[in-house]
């Protein structure tokens, strides 16, 4: 009886499942550093309303910069920290592609040079309640040398009001 049951809840899980893409979050722990992400302010606190649509919106530029050889980016992305893990963070569990990268960074090629800092403006969140939030932004690219390599910013978003 009880095997019944979990192949019905089984079936239920996963109906519908079957045309969806599977994305998994990218091994990031295997990767060397080689690329510098930072972000500002160094507090993100929320401001009412905003571009969002949500009650709330948190805004931080993001900056990228290689921390020796020039890096092709391959692929970015944000996660968020939920049930002890780190998971896509929006609802299309979107990697974002070299051209995003090149067309938000204003970056040529996606080829992030060395001593050169490329910064987007344009990165938000929201919600209808204050809350703490944790996500973290990621970005591999190849080296020159061939090697695939990350830069990865962990982004703490308070539950609280800008001031002014």
């Amino acid at each position: 009886m009880l095997r019944i049951l979990c192949v019905a809840y089984l079936a239920v899980l996963f109906a519908g499942c079957a045309d969806d893409p599977v994305v998994t979050v990218p091994d990031l722990e295997s990767l060397p550093t080689g690329l510098t992400v930072t972000y500002t302010p160094p507090l993100v606190e929320a401001q009412q309303a905003g571009r969002s649509g949500y009650r709330y919106t948190w805004t931080y530029s993001i900056s990228v910069a290689a921390t020796g050889t020039p890096v092709t980016i391959e692929e970015f992305g944000a996660l968020g920290w939920v049930d002890g893990g780190w998971v896509f963070r929006d609802e299309q569990h979107k990697t974002y592609s070299a051209k995003e990268f090149a067309d938000k960074y204003t970056c040529s090629k996606s080829l992030v040079l060395a001593g050169k800092v490329y910064t987007c403006d344009d990165n938000w969140s929201g919600a209808d309640k204050l809350r703490p939030y944790r996500c973290k932004w990621y970005f591999i690219g190849t080296d020159e040398r061939g090697r695939r390599v990350k830069g990865e910013a962990i982004i703490e978003e308070l539950p609280r009001l800008k001031k002014g």
